[in-house]
């Protein structure tokens, strides 16, 4: 992700929310001047999303020196997986959005 994120270091705990045009990403952690802060973005794709969520692992990765690159595929890992998941549940949300869509309209040429 080419935009700086705001928290850059000790990142303490990020979470994503499902939002109509995309995601919600809200972080905190310290800054570049050691002040705890929270920061939230609004991302479109999921992309954007993975990339911004690698950026925030990473950095909190590379601030405690972790020498463990197999500690690192791992989160990589569970990284990829969680976020396969948030777009399969994406989908079926929509899918089924445009289900109950279909079975109004055709309600709706019953009554």
């Amino acid at each position: 992700m080419s935009k700086k994120l705001p928290v850059v270091k000790e990142v303490s705990d990020f979470n994503v929310e499902f939002a109509d045009n995309g995601f919600v990403l809200n972080y905190s952690g310290q800054d570049e001047n050691d002040d705890w802060t929270t920061s939230k973005m609004v991302i479109f794709d999921l992309d954007s999303l993975l990339s911004a969520t690698i950026d925030i692992v990473t950095g909190k990765q590379q601030q405690k020196k972790s020498s463990s690159i197999i500690l690192s595929w791992i989160t990589l890992v569970e990284l990829v997986t969680l976020l396969w998941i948030f777009s399969v549940v994406a989908r079926i949300s929509l899918w089924w959005k445009r289900f109950m869509e279909s079975i109004a309209k055709r309600l709706g040429r019953l009554l």
